[in-house]
């Protein structure tokens, strides 16, 4: 029984990792969004130094070309500026869910370290017992060989026994409950990290919308 316990601890484990590695995805697909995102302004600068050119009178283009530039420079102002607010949305959910899957991380770390404790616990009640039990075995023989009544004796360890034994089984149940306590704190830290994942989907299907206009535009 211990051992399937360990080893589905092994398992949570396992699926902690895939996880923090399904969600490094999402964060280098926003990364990257960030630095389009700083690298936008760039294309402004070269509309605004355009648009000086012709104000000083350097080229001479007709009223149509004027208004052409005009409106560009507008709608790369507001798509940008688009962009900004959803970078900073973006950033402020990414913010929360990292929080809450630090905080999660940090509760599974305290579940794992209470369950190397139990099991500690465990593996030393186990020893008293063992121990215990070699020397009621002992006791026994030896009344039985030498034809001694010995009972108090005998009745004092196996209350030890009794004592020792009822302390296993609380262990046990401790034990038990963390484990519980492990695969529930799991099962949050992989549905925000979903929730994580959907977000920046979402979020990036919107800017490469953004970036088509701006394409066609």
């Amino acid at each position: 029984e211990n051992v399937l316990d360990l080893d589905h601890l092994e398992m949570i484990n396992v699926a902690s990792k895939q996880q923090s590695q399904d969600i490094s995805k999402p964060k280098l697909e926003l990364q990257s969004f960030e630095q389009e995102l700083h690298d936008y302004p760039e294309n402004v600068d070269g509309i605004q130094r355009e648009s000086q050119v012709l104000n000083k009178g350097d080229h001479l283009p007709n009223p149509g070309e004027l208004d052409t530039m005009s409106e560009i420079f507008i709608e790369f102002q507001v798509t940008w500026q688009n962009l900004k607010s959803k970078l900073s949305t973006v950033t402020e959910e990414r913010d929360k869910l990292t929080t809450q899957m630090e905080d999660q991380q940090k509760h599974v770390m305290e579940v794992e370290l209470l369950l190397k404790h139990c099991q500690d616990e465990l593996s030393r009640a186990k020893d008293h017992i063992e121990e215990l039990s070699h020397k009621i075995s002992s006791i026994e023989v030896k009344i039985h060989a030498d034809k001694v009544t010995n009972t108090n004796e005998t009745a004092k360890i196996r209350m030890r026994l009794r004592g020792t034994q009822a302390k296993l089984d609380a262990f046990r149940l401790r034990y038990k409950e963390a484990i519980d306590e492990s695969a529930s704190s799991k099962i949050k830290y992989r549905e925000a990290a979903e929730k994580l994942k959907d977000m920046l989907a979402s979020q990036g299907l919107e800017v490469l919308s953004l970036k088509k206009q701006l394409a066609v535009a």
